[in-house]
């Protein structure tokens, strides 16, 4: 085996891996055995995805068993679309590219070799290609980066891989120094021996201090600003917007109440701080400037499902903003901010707004310092990948993809949509900031009214997140306003 998990597999050898994870022979005596047994590809597909040269990730299920959940839509009464109760499959997984085992999670064995794959997202998990989540049973490194020990972790995702955003945004966050900046490849998907389109193999959100968010094993918080609060058992509420915070760490399963205690107290006053003017003193204001600095950049129009993540690393040190996540909506916001700039549900409008101009001042130095040359950079980026293996792999990839799953933009059309956009936003940017800097002397904030664009409002919701009838009886546990009372 090669450093990084690379195995010494050459061309005629690749169908030969397939074949040993997907193989039946053996089936019927297996199936008396009590092993698990699993489907065989059309070797003619496997052909052709790998004459892309584009990376394969193959899944093979125990028994070709797929995964499910149960779909809560808003119009049977939820705040928004979402899943929950998804399956946790167990099955195998093996990366592949150009010949090469790259990974192999070998077969399942519980807590020591093979994986589980659930669905995951909210309004995401509606779409033909809905993201998954992978759990190896073993830690490492399945985009094969080379050094396995900093980069290896049990928690991975596949993400609907139809645009060019998660690239294009990786890109500017890795320019703009965010705290940490996922890392990622393209991928062709395969389930059970089905074509499922391209995707991104990417890292999930978690704390890894050598490779992913960096946060104190004791007493460290990596928390998400999240819509989607109550479908979760625990989480810290929010004294000012109908977002509430879940935990990404410590674990939901295995947080004291005496740490459930702290974040309360740490976010609760950080959020009425807003309002006072003193919030420089609890966040590292240079990180929450160029976390909306990048979203700006990009025009995003996410925010209440923008995955906003907030870390501190222990006790002692300030809230930092994490990384960008959700790039879907990149583009939209033409000619104005990005959505979370002043979107009334998040605090950075109330901090901008401040007499205190902490945030504001950070934000437009980090725009100077960077406006001048980042757009050249990521211009260079594009014209880079136009010219390199991998843009042709992830073409070739697309044209397969039409055939066998739906019609696609072309990557081309993706790289140029990126290069009209970095072409336009710069002028825009220029001109807000330096209204921004005209505006610095701006009123006090004096109140945190609720979101008018609040999803929850005087609406009631059991806790489940299912909006009540007006004829529900009324003696039970409710939400009203993201809160929850027993209603008499």
């Amino acid at each position: 085996m090669r450093k990084g998990g690379r195995a010494d597999n050459k061309g005629g050898d690749t169908m030969k891996v397939f074949q040993s994870i997907m193989v039946t022979a053996l089936s019927a005596s297996l199936l008396f055995a009590g092993v698990p047994t699993y489907a065989t590809p059309q070797d003619a597909l496997i052909d052709s995805l790998m004459a892309t040269g584009l990376t394969v990730v193959a899944v093979e299920t125990v028994d070709g068993e797929e995964p499910t959940c149960e779909y809560l839509k808003v119009e049977d009464g939820y705040p928004a679309n979402t899943i929950r109760n998804a399956t946790k499959v167990p099955g195998r997984v093996v990366v592949m590219e150009r010949g090469d085992t790259l990974f192999d999670s070998g077969t399942w064995e519980k807590d020591v070799s093979g994986m589980t794959i659930k669905m995951r997202g909210n309004n995401s998990a509606y779409r033909q290609k809905h993201p998954f989540k992978v759990k190896l049973q073993k830690k490492a490194d399945m985009l094969a980066r080379g050094d396995e020990d900093k980069y290896k972790d049990k928690d991975w995702v596949l993400l609907d891989g139809s645009t060019l955003n998660l690239m294009v945004g990786m890109e500017v966050s890795r320019l703009m120094g965010l705290q940490w900046t996922p890392a990622y490849r393209y991928v062709n998907l395969l389930i059970n021996g089905d074509y499922r389109g391209i995707y991104i193999l990417c890292e999930s959100v978690k704390r890894n201090p050598s490779c992913r968010l960096d946060v104190s094993k004791d007493e460290g918080f990596i928390v998400e600003n999240d819509p989607f609060w109550w479908k979760e058992d625990v989480y810290v509420k929010s004294w000012a917007s109908n977002c509430h915070y879940t935990l990404l760490y410590p674990d939901p399963d295995d947080v004291t109440e005496e740490q459930l205690t702290c974040a309360q107290s740490r976010l609760s006053t950080w959020e009425q701080s807003t309002k006072t003017g003193t919030y420089d003193e609890l966040i590292d204001v240079d990180s929450f400037a160029a976390w909306l600095l990048t979203h700006d950049i990009l025009g995003n129009d996410d925010a209440a499902g923008s995955n906003i993540f907030l870390t501190w690393y222990d006790s002692g040190s300030k809230i930092q903003m994490g990384n960008i996540w959700d790039l879907d909506t990149n583009y939209f916001c033409e000619d104005q901010w990005a959505r979370i700039h002043y979107w009334s549900g998040f605090f950075f409008g109330y901090m901008l707004e401040s007499n205190n101009q902490s945030l504001a001042t950070a934000y437009i130095e980090k725009w100077e310092e960077v406006g001048a040359w980042l757009f050249s950079q990521m211009e260079a980026k594009l014209d880079s990948f136009l010219l390199s293996d991998g843009y042709w792999a992830l073409e070739r990839s697309r044209d397969l993809e039409k055939v066998h799953v739906a019609p696609m933009a072309s990557v081309a059309y993706g790289v140029e949509q990126a290069r009209q956009w970095f072409s336009r936003r710069k002028a825009w940017l220029d001109g807000a900031i330096l209204e921004m800097k005209d505006q610095m002397l701006t009123s006090n904030v004096q109140a945190l009214p609720l979101p008018k664009d609040s999803p929850y409002g005087q609406t009631d919701y059991w806790v489940d997140g299912k909006q009540i009838s007006q004829d529900a009886s009324p003696a039970r546990l409710r939400i009203r306003r993201g809160r929850k009372y027993i209603s008499k």
